[in-house]
């Protein structure tokens, strides 16, 4: 017998639990372990947060907008190169640049400590 991991309810058999329709099996906790794993994959090293990367660019809108009227190539050029340099950004505190991967020694240090 498995237990569903929402209701708490016993299961005769794997496959879909009668009482809340959400899948029960053998291997059901560790789908969801993993799928947790996957969706916190970087620490952030100011306020310990721990949440999946968020990368944003950095390109102004207004300067590109200028550079394409007036000067076609820098302008090219310009949305070519801040939009290749992006930055991490933590999802709870907004800090730029201080998200580090999980599996990293700074981010098993952090990850423990929370």
């Amino acid at each position: 017998m498995h237990p569903c991991q929402r209701c708490g309810r016993p299961t005769h058999k794997a496959g879909l639990c009668k009482a809340c329709r959400r899948e029960v099996g053998p291997d059901a906790a560790a789908v969801v372990a993993a799928a947790e794993a996957a969706a916190y994959t970087h620490v952030c090293t100011q306020c310990g947060a721990a949440g999946p990367e968020n990368r944003q660019g950095s390109v102004n809108a207004l300067a590109a907008l200028v550079l394409l009227l007036f000067f076609i190539v820098p302008g090219v050029l310009y949305i070519i190169l801040a939009s290749s340099m992006k930055k991490t950004v933590c999802i709870t505190c907004g800090a730029k640049n201080t998200m580090v991967p999980r599996d990293s020694p700074i981010g098993r240090k952090l990850a423990a400590q929370v």
